[in-house]
């Protein structure tokens, strides 16, 4: 397992790596987002309180050019007009199983992908779903990556926390089911 910082530039070379936990900024969410290009069929879940527009609906958004069918996402923002406003736009594409919610107290912010295959990539930090907390902001958090051992406990714990409060929170969109994972 490696740990590492991965702080501006020659960042992206985490995005090869297998296992580890990686301390970085702003670029930790950009190298997540390019982590799902690389995954097959998994469950995705973003709890973020803040999400741009423009970053999940233009052509140059964060999801444009993903294979939808193959991922089941699940999104928690904080207040229904974000949730609505983001239901509206990912609503468009052909996810295998979308769901949208809103949590009034949500201001942690967490990332995750599961894949069939049980590995896994999760982002605790300070990034909210907006271009300047993709570009501009100073932001700070962890990057898992795994598949066994210690971390894949870590991400359990942090997978069961989002399930919380994804039941916790109030539903935009009920699920729609496309195929079976």
């Amino acid at each position: 397992m490696i740990i590492s910082s991965c702080f501006g530039t020659g960042s992206h070379r985490v995005l090869d790596l297998t296992e580890g936990i990686f301390f970085g900024g702003t670029n930790l969410l950009p190298l997540f987002i390019s982590r799902l290009s690389r995954v097959g069929d998994a469950e995705v879940r973003f709890l973020a309180p803040y999400f741009n527009d423009e970053l999940i609906s233009s052509t140059f958004g964060v999801f444009s050019g993903l294979p939808h069918e193959r991922f089941s996402l699940s999104v928690v923002t904080r207040d229904i007009e974000s949730a609505s406003r983001v239901r509206n736009r990912l609503s468009a594409m052909p996810w295998r199983h979308l769901h949208v919610a809103w949590h009034r107290q949500l201001h942690g912010k967490l990332y995750l992908i599961r894949t069939a295959s049980r590995t896994f990539t999760a982002l605790i930090g300070s990034h909210n779903m907006t271009r300047r907390g993709m570009q501009s902001n100073l932001e700070l958090g962890v990057l898992l990556t795994g598949r066994d051992g210690v971390l894949s406990e870590v991400f359990q714990r942090c997978e069961l926390e989002a399930l919380r409060l994804q039941r916790e929170a109030r539903a935009v969109v009920e699920p729609t089911q496309r195929t079976a994972f």
